[in-house]
């Protein structure tokens, strides 16, 4: 989480191709969001679910191809991201519960 919230634009800036690195910055602007101690306005969660979704997007186009034929279990896992705006609109801060869709 280090990575992606602190070192990980800098250390990637210039050294990724520009799609990778978009989609990574995608994640990094969305899990700043994420971590914030406090309570998000109805804005910030506005933003995650559109960084979120866009991470997720050019996930598909980068790593499947934009090709359906090339989905496997994955994927499952890359869009359960898309279920968090939803759980911090119905439990709250990410810190007051803690359930990540990876942890499922």
């Amino acid at each position: 989480m280090f990575f992606v919230l602190s070192t990980g634009p800098a250390a990637l800036a210039g050294r990724t191709p520009a799609k990778a690195y978009k989609m990574f910055m995608c994640l990094v602007r969305a899990c700043r969001l994420i971590f914030v101690p406090d309570d998000l306005p109805v804005s910030d969660v506005a933003t995650i679910k559109t960084e979120l979704e866009n991470f997720c997007g050019l996930f598909y186009k980068k790593a499947y191809g934009g090709d359906i034929k090339y989905i496997t279990l994955c994927l499952s896992t890359v869009v359960a991201l898309l279920d968090i705006p939803y759980n911090i609109e119905a439990c709250g801060p990410v810190w007051s519960y803690w359930q990540f869709p990876m942890k499922r």
